[in-house]
């Protein structure tokens, strides 16, 4: 009986995406003799990226997912009430107009960003004037996960667990709008809150096409994974290792 070898063996076939019908007789090729094949159609199929998949299933899990939700045990009570309007009963002002409105859903730990940077105001002003430099919130970077939603809107517009399971990093200025930085400002390390923002300290009459529509009040879930000050990393950094020493040992 001939020998018979496939041609396109199972590695060749799965880098190719190709796979034939039928083997082909290669001792009839090295004769010189004419092979007729069939390719299997079905290996031109796509395989389906499990990437979003994992992702959902990531986000599902999360805390940003499964952070506790009691709106629906009051709906009948407020039913005339907008969905929004339902979780303002639940929430405290952040600002004083109302118009950054927060509700704790797991509690944090440490100071808020905004105390963590008073602090260390304070600790500058108590340095000799030559030694002291400006601290702010530009000096603070966050890493962070979160939801936004529109009201009456059936999905978020963006979900960071959706893009990317590793939790987003930014330092807290100008890299976002204003009533999401007071919103994380407010926040403690491993909170995880629910944030109303109004139109004028998210994207006003403009709103951001085409995810946010003009005068769109928002709803963020945030859950800050962690905040540090730049400025400690770079002077650690910058530390000889007698100083480092000094200054971190018992």
């Amino acid at each position: 009986m001939a020998e018979r070898e496939n041609y396109l063996d199972e590695d060749v076939g799965s880098n190719l995406g190709i796979r034939l019908k039928d083997d082909i007789d290669m001792n009839e090729l090295r004769q010189g003799k004419g092979v007729e094949f069939t390719i299997d159609e079905e290996s031109f199929a796509p395989e389906e990226s499990s990437t979003c998949f994992e992702h959902s299933e990531m986000y599902r899990n999360s805390e940003l997912y499964n952070a506790a939700d009691s709106d629906s045990d009051d709906a009948d009570e407020t039913s005339d009430l907008t969905p929004f309007q339902r979780m303002r009963k639940k929430m405290v002002n952040v600002t004083e107009d109302g118009g950054v409105m927060k509700r704790v859903l797991k509690p944090g730990m440490g100071p808020t960003i905004s105390e963590f940077v008073t602090q260390k105001q304070e600790m500058e002003q108590e340095k000799p004037e030559e030694e002291r430099r400006t601290f702010d919130f530009d000096d603070i970077q966050v890493a962070y996960h979160y939801s936004g939603k529109q009201e009456m809107d059936s999905e978020p517009f963006d979900v960071t667990y959706l893009r990317d399971s590793r939790p987003q990093k930014a330092h807290l200025n100008d890299e976002f709008f204003l009533g999401f930085r007071i919103a994380v400002g407010s926040m403690k390390n491993k909170e995880v809150a629910d944030f109303i923002i109004s139109p004028e300290y998210a994207f006003g009459t403009m709103g951001c096409p085409p995810r946010i529509k003009p005068d769109a009040t928002l709803q963020y879930r945030i859950e800050m994974v962690n905040y540090w000050a730049t400025t400690e990393i770079d002077a650690y950094i910058k530390m000889s290792r007698v100083s480092v020493y000094d200054t971190f040992s018992l």
